[in-house]
């Protein structure tokens, strides 16, 4: 109980309710004052380490397997995780959520 105590984070600063906001659905509120600098909600983050890799070329069909075409090296668009990730402009870092 001590080291939980001197090393635990709170998982309830945040619930789940309706917003004021027409349309707007749910959304995170704060179930009690957080200050600066403080832990809303703890998270883990899967690292990937090169953004290329959500990158998504043409396939096609060779010998009965789906392989990307040798012959289009640009990509056709990203892949949805994408969308969940953050990173800086300048760095192929990704930091995606992961929850289960």
């Amino acid at each position: 109980i001590e080291w939980i105590t001197q090393n635990g984070i709170c998982l309830d600063n945040i619930a789940m309710e309706r917003s004021t906001i027409t349309q707007a659905g749910n959304g995170a509120f704060a179930r009690r004052f957080i200050g600066e600098g403080q832990v809303v909600t703890p998270a883990p983050l899967l690292q990937i380490m090169n953004r290329d890799t959500l990158k998504m070329y043409k396939l096609v069909e060779v010998e009965d397997k789906l392989v990307c075409d040798e012959n289009d090296t640009e990509p056709i668009g990203d892949q949805l995780l994408l969308n969940y990730c953050f990173g800086h402009v300048e760095s192929s870092l990704l930091l995606c959520p992961s929850s289960n």
